[in-house]
């Protein structure tokens, strides 16, 4: 069993019930994979699968399993190419709090905040100022050449004005104000349409004609500060960086540039929140990583319609008149301003009908941004318990 001080998030789970959770979880999001990318009939939300994908980096910490991920699943069985520098992923703030605790810690270092733009992540290598090489994040150490695609791209410059070696982590994604909305209206979103035409042996020119590249991460950059690098790689083409970075000074400010992109109008491209992080390189060298991702930056996202949460216990209520409600009790999570505890299913056959059990990852969301409703059950894990029905 776990030994004392474990922490509250994590599962007291054996071993091998640990083993077979995150191998069904894992198998959940493998399966989401092909609905979304290959059948173009996706059966949860992005919010749904993206809170499957922390629980399962959340559980492989728990129980120290090497990180894995899909990211790539959507791309097929193709030849994966070592990447310069490790391509990590950011950690999010659950909560407000969560950012200011973050901001705290920073001891007065100059921030940065970005949108955090819903893309494919991509390295791209230029040396002599030649595009040589560009990647998907893949497993964070190897992803999959693109870089035939990205040639086929002119909002993404061939060429730098730069005479040394150039390696950028970034976002590719489909630009809203130079595709056809109709056409974009064909796929579940625009950065399902990316992953569709990078996993196309033979891509559409005119499509990849609107892809762009947003670099939030210059790794050899010879400048002290972070905006120094925005503005010189502006100046080599990459121009969006340099109107959507931002410094702030305060938590304040932080919230109210989450507001301003929350509006999500006549923005070029598809967003899921912003990223705050320190201007300073030399700080950014000395804060490190931990786990796969950077200590010095983070990501807030918008208030999803719905979060996923694990059933802790289900409680049968009797009203006066005899009639028995199950209610639904889970972790905790956070809606909007909303932090949710439990739900009711209504009646004992929709607890039956959806095969409900202690354990089971599920979904939910607030109606009228007040009141919890269910969503679905995500993953039923070995350790499932049915709870005790009343007479």
């Amino acid at each position: 069993m776990p030994a004392s001080g474990w922490p509250d998030d994590c599962p007291r789970w054996h071993r091998d019930e640990a083993v077979e959770n995150i191998r069904r979880l894992a198998g959940e999001l493998v399966q989401h994979d092909q609905r979304y990318f290959y059948q173009n009939a996706p059966t949860i939300s992005d919010h749904e699968y993206d809170a499957m994908a922390d629980q399962l980096r959340l559980w492989q910490a728990c129980f120290e399993f090497k990180p894995t991920t899909t990211t790539d699943s959507s791309l097929g069985k193709k030849a994966r190419i070592r990447h310069r520098a490790a391509m990590g992923s950011l950690k999010k703030a659950g909560t407000a709090v969560d950012v200011n605790t973050f901001l705290q810690g920073l001891s007065g270092a100059e921030v940065l905040v970005q949108p955090k733009i819903d893309g494919v992540a991509v390295e791209l290598v230029y040396r002599y100022g030649q595009l040589v090489q560009a990647t998907t994040r893949g497993d964070g150490c190897r992803g999959i050449d693109i870089t035939r695609h990205i040639r086929h791209m002119p909002l993404i410059p061939a060429m730098l004005g730069h005479d040394q070696e150039v390696i950028l982590h970034g976002e590719l994604f489909a630009r809203l104000d130079r595709i056809d909305p109709v056409f974009l209206a064909q796929y579940v979103s625009a950065r399902h349409l990316v992953a569709g035409q990078l996993n196309r042996s033979k891509s559409d020119s005119a499509v990849l004609s609107t892809f762009d590249f947003f670099p939030w991460h210059w790794l050899n950059s010879p400048f002290a500060d972070d905006l120094e690098s925005v503005k010189a790689l502006a100046q080599m083409g990459f121009s969006l960086p340099i109107e959507h970075t931002h410094k702030v000074q305060s938590f304040a400010q932080v919230r109210q540039r989450l507001a301003d992109y929350g509006e999500n109008e006549g923005f070029p491209f598809l967003m899921d929140g912003i990223v705050i992080k320190v201007a300073s390189t030399a700080l950014r060298k000395q804060w490190g990583w931990s786990g796969g991702t950077p200590n010095w930056a983070l990501a807030w996202k918008f208030s999803g319609p719905d979060a996923v949460s694990s059933v802790t216990k289900v409680i049968f209520s009797t009203g006066r008149t005899g009639r028995i409600t199950p209610v639904v009790h889970i972790n905790p999570v956070h809606i909007g301003n909303r932090t949710v505890t439990r739900v009711s299913l209504g009646s004992i056959e929709n607890l039956k009908r959806l095969d409900l059990a202690i354990g089971d990852l599920v979904s939910v969301s607030l109606k009228g941004h007040a009141t919890p409703v269910f969503g679905q059950v995500l993953l039923r894990p070995q350790t499932r318990m049915y709870p005790g029905y009343p007479d």
